[in-house]
């Protein structure tokens, strides 16, 4: 996926819920207009979005940097992508699924070499905000868990305020209910290419303070909270001291890995053909110390 709303559909399980104060969509749709930063502002990092547009932003030196060594230890082939020989780091292999998968064969993806998964538990609506549960969602955490993958999860967010996004995050957590989750609970809001979406115009501010509201609530719940970004939203639209407080599942698919900033997971690819799985599926990777860090 470039975003996961390439992959949202109108066919999920729609709940009665609705998330109150739907606002008045944006007229222009997001295009990747982004407020470019200049040299003037201080350091600044340039980068290319997942549809080849370029970008200037300004870097957050409050920020924790990105600690891997790409020259040396990074061997880019789209999905089978792999990190080898850093001393400090060792990598897994995973995928991230939601219903558009259909039913997995969960003993042939773990065979293939793939030790975990994250699974979509849902998505919001992108005109009225209404909760969309994943009906195929708890069957692949199950049977994921059965054939011996380390399982984490993720909610697609068109929160405008804290309040929607923790009605997000309890509409996840409803589905889950006591499942022990291996790895985080992801918030991950998007806008949509090329059609006006509820979080069209919500600041930097605002997107930060929903990330906030959504990771509080689930470890509240007892979960281990995460934030799914790419670089569009960490150059422009989140406070990264702010979102480095969780685990950060970082998405780009270019031939080396672009942001400045550190994080734990990495989505290399929307394209992958993994044994157990019929069509595409995303291919991700999860660095870990091995060292103290």
């Amino acid at each position: 996926m470039k975003f996961k709303h390439l992959k949202t559909a109108l066919t999920s399980i729609v709940l009665s819920l609705c998330l109150a104060a739907s606002p008045v969509l944006s007229t222009f749709a997001w295009d990747g207009s982004e407020v470019e930063a200049t040299p003037d502002q201080g350091q600044v990092f340039n980068f290319y979005d997942a549809w080849g547009l370029y970008h200037c932003a300004l870097l957050d030196t409050n920020a924790r940097p990105c600690p891997y060594d790409w020259a040396n230890c990074w061997q880019h082939a789209d999905y089978l992508a792999t990190y080898e020989n850093d001393p400090n780091y060792r990598i897994v292999k995973g995928i991230d699924v939601s219903v558009f998968q259909g039913d997995i064969d969960w003993a042939k993806v773990k065979a293939a070499g793939y030790d975990f998964v994250i699974v979509r538990l849902g998505h919001s609506g992108s005109r009225t905000g209404s909760i969309g549960l994943d009906k195929n969602a708890q069957i692949n955490l199950v049977n994921a868990r059965m054939a011996g993958l380390l399982v984490g999860a993720y909610y697609f967010s068109q929160a405008t305020n804290e309040a929607e996004a923790i009605t997000e995050a309890n509409a996840a957590l409803s589905l889950i209910q006591g499942f022990p989750l291996d790895l985080p609970l992801f918030y991950d809001p998007e806008f949509i290419r090329g059609r006006a979406c509820r979080v069209d115009n919500l600041t930097k501010e605002q997107f930060t303070a929903n990330t906030v509201a959504f990771c509080s609530t689930v470890a509240a719940a007892g979960y281990q909270p995460g934030i799914y970004s790419n670089l569009v939203f960490e150059g422009f639209h989140l406070d990264m001291p702010t979102i480095q407080n969780y685990s950060v599942w970082y998405a780009d698919y270019a031939s080396i890995p672009q942001t400045p900033y550190d994080f734990q997971y990495l989505q290399i690819s929307e394209t992958g053909q993994v044994p157990g799985i019929t069509g595409n599926v995303d291919v991700d990777l999860m660095f870990i110390p091995t060292t103290q860090q």
